[in-house]
């Protein structure tokens, strides 16, 4: 009985703390005016930066289109749109369009000739942005660092070097958080990436300056990589979609900061793009001689044999409850699947120990060994006091941001606890049987990226727990991928987590194209006048 009061309390105290938190975040958006991208931005006028990665290869290499007309325009949208959004870190136009102009005389040599050596590749002449934490020759990689800002790199990294491969070029790259570890992109060196949607809103992160260039139509495609939503909360935020590869495939030489080889195993990267006819092709390019372990990425998908379980919620009390747009949306999953298709859909309310996501997350975590962000925070030269940082933050004498000072004192306060036996282990090894149960060989799950859309830049710390959703299905080390299914009525887009069985990346690629179908997929922040 002693117990049962002591549990009581805790659900009484944590979800007063909830309560608590959300009323201070609500009235912060409440002084905020929204500044609508539809308003600020400019409108798209140019027909090419509507297009698919896929349509506009076959166009460059039918010769309907040149490399550098494409390369153009997507230079001209970022020029017109980063004084507003700033999700590029640093560009490299001038040898991207030298680079462009070259792959155009090659071409039309191979017309001639008749070769087909650049004729066949499947992403000849895309341009595509890069993320701060990859390495990019001949490109700063400072994954939002003060002390790295001069970090030029002198060779790509293996992912950007199988894009290269594969006929795209790399245009920009993009904004991250401090060290690349928060859900949202604002740091000291490069300043604070806006969401296109509403400039007053996060685009997420740690991939925020993707997700941000992408939605408003600055490149056909992105890089990014995950480890607890760094792909799917920005692709939630900023309506896109982006693909969570299975782990442990991508090679993840090139990333900076480095994590320890346990964290490595939950490492991702992946594709986010405007529309889901890109995703596979543009993965293919990604995984190079990878891609043989994905014998079924080409094959066609029997949607009415697949089993789709959604879940509409629930992070518990202690999580900001799920939109009431976003769970209308996954309501209507199951009934469109099955109408459809013939699938077996079913709607249940939660998953198993879904409310106590957070602190299962942070405990798997805590029990592997790690590199501590204090650690990196002094640039691997000692360690930095987290508390110490607090007290120079609040007179603005600290080089590091808020979010990376509180990252670093909750692992300080975890550290003392490393090593106990705990109860939510045994709560995880529950939930992933429960999981793994449901997706087996032909199965998917659709739950929420995030409770809300997108929300205020100045509001994630008292709204981190909500970033659970993704990061307790990043120690399943399975694919997921994110589609967009929706807006509010503010205009803030959000989308789905579908997450499949390892290497059925194919089968949850297959739903977000059926999602996109239902719901309509991307929607442009700005006005569109072609």
């Amino acid at each position: 009985m002693e117990i049962f009061k002591m549990i009581n309390l805790k659900v009484i105290l944590l979800t007063g703390l909830r309560i608590f938190c959300d009323l201070i975040a609500d009235l912060i958006t409440f002084v905020y005016d929204k500044k609508r991208g539809i308003d600020h931005l400019s409108p798209i006028t140019d027909k090419i930066i509507l297009e698919s990665v896929t349509k506009l290869a076959d166009k460059i290499r039918k010769g309907e289109l040149k490399a550098v007309d494409v390369m153009e325009a997507f230079c001209r949208r970022i020029e017109l749109c980063e004084p507003k959004v700033n999700s590029v870190t640093e560009n490299r136009f001038e040898a991207a369009m030298k680079e462009a102009q070259e792959l155009d005389h090659k071409l039309q040599q191979e017309r001639v000739s008749g070769d087909h050596i650049l004729m066949d590749l499947p992403l000849i002449g895309i341009p595509f942005a890069a993320k701060d934490c990859m390495a990019v020759k001949g490109m700063r990689l400072t994954a939002g660092f003060v002390p790295r800002k001069d970090a030029i790199q002198d060779e790509d990294c293996p992912s950007i070097a199988n894009l290269r491969k594969a006929g795209a070029i790399p245009v920009v790259m993009t904004n991250v958080p401090e060290l690349a570890f928060w859900y949202d992109s604002s740091n000291m060196l490069h300043g604070r990436t806006r969401n296109p949607h509403d400039l007053t809103r996060i685009p997420g992160g740690s991939s925020g300056g993707i997700g941000a260039i992408v939605s408003y139509a600055g490149a056909p495609f992105g890089l990014g990589s995950d480890i607890a939503g760094s792909i799917r909360l920005p692709s939630h935020f900023c309506g896109i979609f982006g693909h969570m590869t299975t782990p442990r495939v991508c090679e993840a030489k090139g990333n900076w900061p480095p994590f320890s080889e346990e964290c490595m195993r939950m490492l991702s990267q992946g594709p986010m793009c405007k529309y889901s006819c890109d995703l596979i092709p543009i993965l293919k390019c990604l995984l190079g001689t990878g891609v043989s372990m994905f014998p079924k990425l080409d094959d066609t998908v029997d949607l009415q044999n697949l089993k789709i379980t959604c879940i509409e919620s629930d992070g518990g009390s202690f999580t900001t409850p799920v939109h009431p747009k976003i769970k209308e949306a996954i309501r209507k999953i199951p009934e469109l699947f099955s109408t459809n298709h013939g699938t077996k859909a079913q709607l249940i309310p939660y998953l198993p120990h879904m409310d106590e996501a957070f602190d299962i997350y942070m405990h798997k975590i805590n029990e592997l060994p790690n590199i501590l962000h204090s650690v990196k925070m002094a640039n691997f030269e000692g360690e930095k006091n987290p508390y110490i940082e607090f007290v120079k933050k609040m007179f603005g004498a600290s080089t590091h941001t808020l979010p990376m000072i509180t990252v670093s004192m909750i692992e300080w306060m975890l550290a003392s606890s490393k090593g106990k036996k705990s109860e939510l282990t045994e709560l995880f090894e529950q939930f992933k049987a429960k999981v793994l149960s449901l997706l087996e060989d032909n199965g998917v799950v659709i739950l929420p990226a995030f409770p809300e859309p997108a929300i205020n830049h100045y509001t994630t710390i008292l709204k981190v727990k909500n970033a659970a959703y993704c990061s307790l299905f990043s120690l399943l080390e399975c694919p997921i991928t994110v589609a967009p299914i929706g807006m509010t009525d503010d205009g803030l887009p959000f989308g789905v987590q579908i997450v499949a069985a390892r290497f059925n990346d194919h089968l949850s690629i297959a739903v977000a194209r059926e999602l996109e179908t239902f719901f309509g997929g991307w929607k442009a922040p700005s006005l569109i006048c072609v």
